[in-house]
C-alpha cells in the first residue's frame, strides 16, 4: 500500500527536514516541509516558530519576568574611561632616543608602555565614551545564559531592538561594559533598544530570545543586527537567512568571513553597513563584499577607515552604526 503522506526523504545528512509530498496526483511537486533545525554545527540555531505573533513557542519554558513596556531612566554607572592616557609625540621621541643611545628609555616606560605607544600609533587612541547618562539596563538569565538589554533614556511604548552579537571572547555585558553602548545609544539620542546573549552561536536567537525580548515590551517584527569580528559574520548570516521580512538593517565590523562565504545574494534586499579597520587583517576583505554588494544593487554602506580589530575601533565607528541601524529599525 501507498504511505498515506506519500513517501518522506531526508534533505541532508545531520539534518532534521523532512519533506513530504502532496498526496495528489495533479500536483507531484508540491511539497511541505514539517520541521526544521539547523545542525549543531551551524553557527546560529534557527527554529521554526513565528515569534512576531506570539511571545513564546509551546515547548519552551516559561519566561523569566521582565520589565513592563514603559522603561524610567536607570541609573548613571560611573563613566567608562579608557584607562591608558595618550603618549605625546614629543614624549615618544625622547624615550625611543634614549633607548636607542643605550641609557634605558625602554626601562623608563616599560615594555608595556612601549607596545602601548605603538599600539597608539598604529592604531589610533582607544575614545572616551560619552558623559551621557545612559537609559534602564535589565539582566536576566535565560535557558542559562545572561540576557542584557539596555533601553534608551526615557524609553515608553514597543520600541525596535537591535541584537548585538560580539566578538570571540566576549558575552552579553561586553557590549556595555567594555563598548558602553547605551552611553553612546543615549548621546545619539536613537530611539531603540540593544540586546546582547551570552554564547550567542550556540543560543537559540530566534525560538527562545526574541520570544524572551517580545515579551520585555520590545517590538520584534523586524529587528536589527550588529556584530562585530564573528560576531559580524554571524550577522550577516542570520540577516540572510531571516530576511528583509524579519530584518531591517544589519551593520558589521571586521566580519571575520571571505567575501567568497559571504551570503551577498540573500543581502540584496537589507540594507548593510560594513566596515572595517585599515590595519586589520580583514580589511581587504570587506572592501570586496562591499563591492560586491554595491555591484548587485544593494543597499550597502560603510567603507575602510583607520583602526585595528580591537576597542579603540570599534568605540570609533559606533556612533555610525548605531546611526545607520537607526534609520532603518526605526522607521
Amino acid at each position: 500500500m501507498p504511505e498515506p503522506l506519500g513517501p518522506t526523504t531526508a534533505v541532508m545528512p545531520g539534518s532534521k527536514r523532512r519533506v513530504v509530498a502532496e498526496a495528489k496526483d495533479l500536483k507531484p511537486r508540491r511539497v511541505r516541509v514539517f520541521k526544521y533545525m539547523e545542525t549543531p554545527s551551524s553557527p546560529v540555531a534557527v527554529r521554526g516558530e513565528d515569534y512576531r505573533s506570539s511571545p513564546a513557542p509551546a515547548r519552551a519554558r516559561p519566561m523569566v519576568p521582565c520589565m513592563d513596556a514603559e522603561h524610567g531612566e536607570g541609573e548613571a554607572p560611573q563613566p567608562i574611561r579608557s584607562g591608558k592616557k595618550p603618549l605625546k609625540r614629543r614624549g615618544f621621541l625622547l624615550t625611543g632616543g634614549l633607548a636607542l643611545a643605550g641609557l634605558g628609555g625602554v626601562a623608563l616606560i616599560g615594555p608595556d608602555g612601549v607596545r602601548d605607544a605603538y599600539g597608539q600609533i598604529r592604531c589610533g587612541r582607544s575614545p572616551d565614551p560619552p558623559d551621557t547618562a545612559p537609559g534602564a539596563r535589565q539582566q536576566a538569565t535565560l535557558d542559562g545564559r545572561r540576557v542584557v538589554i539596555g533601553f534608551p533614556p526615557n524609553a515608553r511604548g514597543r520600541i525596535p531592538v537591535v541584537i548585538m552579537l560580539q566578538e570571540t571572547g566576549g558575552d552579553a555585558l561586553t557590549p556595555f561594559d567594555r563598548y558602553a553602548v547605551d552611553r553612546y545609544l543615549a548621546a545619539g539620542g536613537e530611539r531603540f533598544a540593544v540586546a546582547s546573549v551570552d554564547d550567542w552561536p550556540s543560543a537559540d536567537l530566534t525560538g527562545t530570545l526574541l520570544p524572551y525580548l517580545h515579551g520585555c515590551g520590545l517590538d520584534t517584527r523586524r529587528i536589527g543586527l550588529l556584530g562585530w569580528s564573528a560576531g559580524g559574520a554571524g550577522a550577516l548570516r542570520l540577516a540572510a537567512e531571516l530576511g528583509g521580512e524579519q530584518v531591517a538593517a544589519v551593520a558589521a565590523a571586521s566580519p571575520a568571513v571571505t567575501a567568497a562565504r559571504a551570503p551577498l545574494r540573500e543581502l540584496v534586499d537589507i540594507p548593510v553597513w560594513l566596515g572595517c579597520g585599515d590595519a586589520d587583517g580583514w580589511a581587504q576583505q570587506t572592501v570586496t563584499m562591499l563591492k560586491g554588494l554595491q555591484a548587485l544593487g544593494a543597499p550597502a554602506e560603510g567603507g575602510i577607515s583607520r583602526g585595528c580589530d580591537d576597542t579603540a575601533y570599534r568605540r570609533r565607528i559606533l556612533p555610525d552604526q548605531l546611526a545607520f541601524l537607526s534609520r532603518h529599525v526605526t522607521t
